[in-house]
C-alpha cells in the first residue's frame, strides 16, 4: 500500500515533467510581455509544434517500442534521444519565430530553453542532472528578470515558486529519480541560463 508520501511525490513529479512546465512559463510570459492578438496566436501554434507536439510525441512513440522504460526514463542513457529530438525541434521552433515580429522576449525566451537542453543533455551524457529541477527553476529566472525591469510581480509569487522548487525536488529525490546535489545543479543551471539569455535584451531593445 502506498503511503500519503508516496502519492504526494508521484503528483509533484508527474505534474512537474519538463513539456507542462515549459507551456506554464511560455503561456504566463506570453500574456504579460506581448498584447498583439495575432502574434500570441503564432507564437501559441509554435510553441504547441515545436515545444508540445513533437517531443511529447517523440517520447511516448520511444516509450511504445521500447526505447524508453518508462516515463521518467530513470537511466540517464535513456535521455539522450529524447533530448537530441527535444533540440532538434526546439531549434527548429526559434528559426521560425525568426522569420515573425513577435516580442523579442519571447524569442530569447525559446532561445533559452534551447540552450539549457543543450547543456542539460550534455551533462547527461556523463551525470544524470535533473530536468524536472532545470525546466522548473528556468521561468523563476525569466520572471525575475521581468520583475527586476518592469516590477510585475508581488514578492509572494517568487516565495511561492520557492515552496514549488522545494517540493519538486523533494520528489524527485523521495522517488529517488535523483540526488539532491542532481536536483541542485539543475535548479541552479535552469535559472542561471534563462536570466542570463533573457539580459540579452538589454543589448539588443
Amino acid at each position: 500500500r502506498r503511503s500519503v508520501q508516496d502519492i504526494l511525490a508521484f503528483i509533484l513529479s508527474t505534474l512537474s515533467v519538463p513539456p507542462i512546465t515549459a507551456l506554464a512559463a511560455y503561456i504566463i510570459f506570453l500574456f504579460l510581455i506581448e498584447d498583439r492578438t495575432p502574434q500570441r496566436w503564432i507564437f501559441i501554434a509554435d510553441i504547441f509544434i515545436f515545444t508540445i507536439l513533437v517531443p511529447v510525441g517523440a517520447y511516448f512513440y520511444l516509450m511504445s517500442v521500447k526505447k524508453i522504460k518508462s516515463i521518467d526514463a530513470e537511466h540517464k542513457e535513456e535521455r539522450n534521444l529524447p533530448y537530441m529530438i527535444t533540440m532538434t525541434s526546439l531549434a527548429l521552433g526559434f528559426i521560425m519565430l525568426l522569420f515573425t515580429d513577435v516580442h523579442d522576449g519571447l524569442k530569447l525566451l525559446l532561445f533559452g530553453y534551447l540552450i539549457l537542453s543543450l547543456i542539460v543533455f550534455g551533462i547527461n551524457l556523463f551525470w544524470k542532472i535533473s530536468a524536472h529541477a532545470s525546466t522548473l527553476s528556468a521561468p523563476v529566472g525569466a520572471f525575475l528578470f521581468l520583475h527586476l525591469q518592469y516590477g510585475v510581480f508581488h514578492p509572494s509569487f517568487f516565495l511561492f515558486m520557492a515552496i514549488l522548487l522545494i517540493a519538486v525536488g523533494w520528489s524527485r529525490v523521495f522517488l529517488k529519480f535523483h540526488t539532491l546535489m542532481q536536483v541542485i545543479a539543475g535548479t541552479v543551471l535552469g535559472f542561471t541560463i534563462m536570466f542570463a539569455c533573457l539580459s540579452l535584451l538589454m543589448v539588443i531593445l
